[in-house]
């Protein structure tokens, strides 16, 4: 499954030759099941409080009813690496018990595998071929270009500004730079590039001595960037994961791709099932760190009357399908995210129907009264976090983007994808009895796959069709980032 741009194109079949022969000579494991240690169960590791003991702030004299709404999103989290989602390393306590106290949507799904056309679905509501900010590349001159999202579309900060919510945001990567159009709509926007979750948690304290002083309700969105490739071990949990007795590989530590954690593992000859148990180890310590980063903000903010929404952008592959990184295939590891609603007063649940990243935008908007924007894709989630009606079953689409567009379509059982360049390949797996979609069913399964396919072009061409004229933009990035961004596979 398939490849966003040329430079990704280069890159898998890179990761393909270089892990695929390593794990071939050293006897490595070659499944998605065998391709990581299972973790230890987290016995005597230092836990969180229950939902109901984690503090809050006293609250602000308010008029206005409306709660106010926090948006975190994480870059580079799938789902089944969060014990909030029963993974057995304690990597998100805070998630867990903030589930605890509102919705997890057990079957959430991006509509990309890569930050911006992912970041532009949930904050317009629609798909990527709508939006069209699919593609960066390198210009003559060093820079980066990029399309901008149109103000023709719909932007939840405008959307809920227009309603009169004070509007702030803080993120990282200069993919979410303003001037692709991801700060349109808000009040207060600072894109801080590339910084890990210290800095912009101390960019964030006197912006959140505002909004607590604020009169009117307001919505905060935050994206951090930790957990993303590279993996960098992060302590204390690393070492509590990871004990001293065993070898240390910091040459792993900074591995930017991996194409250079593959040629790592072979040069310094670490086994490749303990050079990737690292890495998913250093991994999980940095979602970990990421969950203390959404606790910081809670305790700052939550004073019984926050929104709370935490979201990831799209997963990370860990060596399944012989891949580590993301953005090239949609594969479950890299589009089924975590999704946890809480909502003030709220009755825990669980969500078990399909829902997509688009359905955020509608969903803020109905609890902020706010009008939702017509010709949308997503649906507000608001029905099922009260236990309403709501369809148990729907197609989610995907899309990565770029001049080797892959893109698919899932039912919940069935998912059909296919590659369009360089060359067409289609697939189809059954996730119900495939979980690791290794076996494509396509061949055996022509009657499946051909309603399936006619779904995906349909809405697809639908989408397209009311794509706003296309605006290209260049990123003010500096050599190092834009480096950063052609050594991830984003850029050509």
């Amino acid at each position: 499954m398939m490849r966003a741009s040329p430079n990704v194109v280069r890159a898998g079949v890179a990761v393909l030759v270089v892990l695929a022969c390593a794990l071939v000579y050293l006897g490595g494991p070659s499944r998605r099941g065998a391709s990581t240690s299972v973790p230890p169960t987290d016995a005597g590791a230092p836990t969180r409080p229950d939902a109901a003991s984690l503090p809050r702030i006293d609250p602000r004299p308010r008029d206005d009813a409306r709660p106010d709404i926090l948006l975190l999103t994480i870059d580079s989290v799938r789902a089944d690496h969060t014990s909030a989602y029963g993974y057995d390393r304690e990597t998100t306590p805070t998630l867990r018990a903030l589930a605890a106290r509102g919705t997890r949507f057990d079957r959430a799904y991006s509509t990309a595998s890569w930050t911006s056309p992912s970041i532009a679905s949930l904050l317009t509501g629609v798909l990527p071929s709508q939006h069209g900010v699919t593609q960066l590349h390198i210009v003559p001159d060093g820079g980066v270009e990029t399309e901008a999202l149109s103000a023709e579309l719909p932007s939840l900060a405008s959307s809920l500004h227009d309603v009169g919510y004070r509007t702030m945001g803080v993120t990282v990567t200069p993919l979410l730079d303003a001037a692709v159009g991801f700060g349109r709509g808000f009040d207060e926007y600072a894109c801080l590039g590339f910084v890990d979750r210290e800095t912009v948690r101390s960019s964030l304290g006197s912006r959140i001595e505002h909004l607590r002083a604020s009169d009117t309700p307001y919505f905060l969105w935050i994206h951090i960037i930790d957990p993303r490739i590279p993996h960098t071990p992060t302590d204390p949990q690393f070492s509590t994961w990871w004990p001293a007795t065993r070898a240390r590989h910091p040459t792993l530590d900074f591995a930017l791709s991996g194409i250079a954690l593959g040629a790592i593992l072979i040069r310094d000859q670490i086994p490749i099932p303990e050079g990737i148990e690292y890495a998913t180890t250093a991994w999980d310590s940095e979602i970990r760190s990421a969950d203390d980063f959404l606790e910081h903000v809670l305790v700052e903010l939550d004073d019984g009357h926050l929104a709370v929404v935490v979201t990831s952008d799209h997963g990370e592959e860990l060596n399944e399908h012989h891949r580590v990184g993301h953005g090239s295939t949609l594969f479950e590891e890299v589009v089924h995210v975590p999704l946890v609603i809480a909502l003030p007063d709220q009755e825990a649940s669980v969500a078990t129907p399909l829902v997509s990243l688009i359905d955020v935008l509608p969903t803020l908007l109905e609890l902020a009264d706010a009008p939702i924007p017509e010709g949308i894709a997503g649906r507000s989630l608001m029905p099922a976090m009260r236990s309403e009606a709501f369809p148990l079953t729907r197609d989610i689409v995907m899309e990565t983007g770029g001049t080797t567009l892959v893109r698919g379509i899932f039912d919940g059982r069935y998912k059909y994808a296919e590659r369009l360049m360089p060359t067409h390949i289609e697939a189809l797996f059954d996730v119900e009895e495939d979980p690791y979609e290794e076996h494509s069913i396509l061949a055996a399964h022509p009657e499946i796959a051909d309603p399936l396919r006619a779904r995906l072009h349909a809405t697809l061409d639908a989408a397209a069709a009311r794509r706003p004229e296309a605006v290209t933009v260049e990123l003010p990035i500096t050599a190092l980032p834009r480096h950063q961004l052609q050594t991830l596979g984003y850029a050509n």
